[in-house]
């Protein structure tokens, strides 16, 4: 935060586009059966291996939703064609990277010991690979057992990583609310303006500005984040009703669960009608059209472009 002026410089940094944007709230289509238009079968192949999907789950895509039925060496002779597989190809696996010591900590509990009563909890920074604690106990499913080994830890360090990644239990609920109360209450930058007075709440100049500047900045890290949780793999539950595997599989082939799909089909025309009476679209930045107006001369005479991710300069 070190030098953002922000009653003068956020109102300028916003890439000028000369009309105000209207905001689609949706997720992006990022999969293929949510994309309009014909696609060939081996564009949606690729598009399904880039997203991480294994064979198994491509066919099942690709026959179940856009009517292609292939064998597994069809598949794998159509990636091969373009130069992918998941066991010749290793540039095409997502690669790991951290920025360094405390960007980010991985936590987990591991449940071989528990029918002895030995539950046993762990995290590790991803960077180093340091084991920031290890701990056994009557419970590693106890959220505020499982808060207590990482507030230890935040204790004995002296601080907390940028981010957590835990697995997807109810045991994390409390880190996860540990973690949002280091982060946003103290180390937020948008507290830190507030805090220091760059930025007051009570002023719609400064609150315009900020929205200005920042809204299509979160909206993109939120679309991030329900892009990758909609691809990643949850595991086994003891909750029979509550399935393992990729949201974005359970929710597009509820089949190979033996559930069906409950949606109710609407029209295209009825969902105009409804639009009309019901809706009321919000500009993309949530600020008035004036405001867009002013703003974007301003940009226009200091070119200066709009932020594109969450680290402010």
């Amino acid at each position: 935060m070190a030098g953002l002026n922000f009653g003068f410089r956020c109102i300028t940094v916003l890439l000028v586009t000369g009309n105000v944007l209207q905001c689609i709230a949706v997720l992006p289509p990022y999969l293929p059966i949510l994309q309009q238009g014909n696609v060939k079968c081996g564009d949606i192949i690729e598009s399904y291996f880039h997203l991480g999907m294994n064979y198994k789950e491509i066919l099942l895509l690709i026959g179940l939703t856009h009517g292609f039925y292939l064998s597994m060496r069809q598949l794998k002779r159509i990636l091969k064609s373009r130069g992918l597989g998941r066991w010749i190809n290793h540039s095409e696996l997502q690669e790991y990277k951290t920025e360094g010591p405390n960007h980010l900590w991985h936590i987990d509990e591991y449940d071989k010991l528990k029918p002895f009563g030995f539950c046993i909890h762990g995290g590790i920074d991803g960077y180093s690979r340091r084991i920031m604690w290890l701990e056994v106990g009557p419970s590693n499913n106890d959220p505020f057992i499982v808060a207590q080994y990482c507030i230890d830890c935040v204790r004995q360090i002296g601080g907390t990583p940028r981010l957590i990644r835990p697995d997807n239990g109810t045991e994390n609920v409390n880190i996860a609310a540990v973690q949002r109360f280091f982060q946003c209450e103290e180390n937020s930058f948008l507290y830190d303006m507030r805090d220091s007075g760059m930025f007051c709440d009570a002023d719609v100049l400064q609150c315009e500005c900020l929205k200005f500047c920042l809204m299509q900045v979160l909206r993109d890290e939120l679309y991030k984040f329900a892009e990758q949780w909609n691809l990643h793999r949850m595991r086994p539950s003891t909750n029979v009703e509550s399935p393992s595997g990729r949201p974005d599989i359970l929710y597009f082939l509820p089949e190979i669960n033996g559930v069906r799909n409950l949606i109710t089909v609407v029209s295209l025309d009825d969902v105009e009608i409804a639009e009309q009476r019901c809706c009321n679209r919000p500009p993309e930045t949530g600020c008035t059209d004036e405001f867009c107006e002013l703003a974007s001369v301003i940009m226009q005479e200091k070119n200066i472009e709009m932020p594109k991710t969450a680290e402010m300069q």
